[in-house]
């Protein structure tokens, strides 16, 4: 499904290719169109079971699954928080499909409840080590230790990230200095803004920025 110069830059040490970003951009859409079809056949009722666990069959999923699962014990926490959701995930799914199926069975059920335990918190360890490792990062890549003294502007709003300390001192609007911050490039804004920046801009402003009105309106 990629192109072919995608594919030879995916798997040759040397290839470059053209419009980088703009090729990872179709290859995340050509992942989302294999997911599509994932779903299509394993959610059509014309296809039998014997034939979805021909196509599904263990050692497929089992190379796909270590494959976006592989410890490295060299990355960073935040580089296996995928990993660890993933991982969380198919626990639950295992945990439910044994519980269905031997529900009737109270010694298996019991050891399953205990499971289910270890999964919460191992669950909670790994929020808790995103959340150190988020932190630890924003320390590190603040363009300074201390949040600056801003002076006020005469004829500029002049506004300031309060997560990464990066700031801007023009801006006719308070809109256009918040967009003139050049903010660092693990500021939690980013990601925020992702999430929230369409459908409640005025939170994501009020939670992040401190700005301030020209002297001279």
């Amino acid at each position: 499904m990629l192109s072919k110069d995608q594919v030879q830059y995916l798997s040759s040490q040397k290839a470059t290719i053209t419009n980088l970003s703009q090729n990872k951009k179709r290859i995340a859409e050509t992942v989302g169109k294999m997911f599509n079809t994932l779903s299509l056949i394993l959610d059509s009722e014309k296809l039998d079971q014997n034939f979805k666990d021909m196509a599904f069959n263990p050692i497929r999923i089992s190379f796909l699954i270590n494959s976006l699962t592989e410890h490295n014990p060299e990355n960073p926490n935040y580089a296996e928080v995928n990993k660890q959701q993933i991982i969380l995930h198919l626990i639950g799914s295992v945990l439910s499909y044994y519980r269905s199926r031997y529900q009737d069975n109270k010694i298996i059920i019991k050891e399953i409840e205990k499971f289910q335990t270890l999964a919460n918190d191992l669950k909670e360890v790994a929020e808790s080590e995103k959340r150190e490792e988020e932190a630890t990062i924003m320390y590190r890549t603040r363009k300074l230790p201390n949040p600056p003294l801003i002076d006020i502007q005469k004829h500029d709003w002049t506004a300031l990230c309060m997560q990464c300390f990066s700031y801007s001192l023009l801006g006719k609007k308070e809109i256009d200095a918040i967009k003139n911050i050049r903010h660092a490039k693990y500021c939690s804004f980013h990601k925020e803004w992702k999430r929230f920046g369409k459908k409640d801009t005025k939170r994501v402003i009020e939670q992040f920025f401190k700005t301030t009105k020209p002297k001279k309106v």
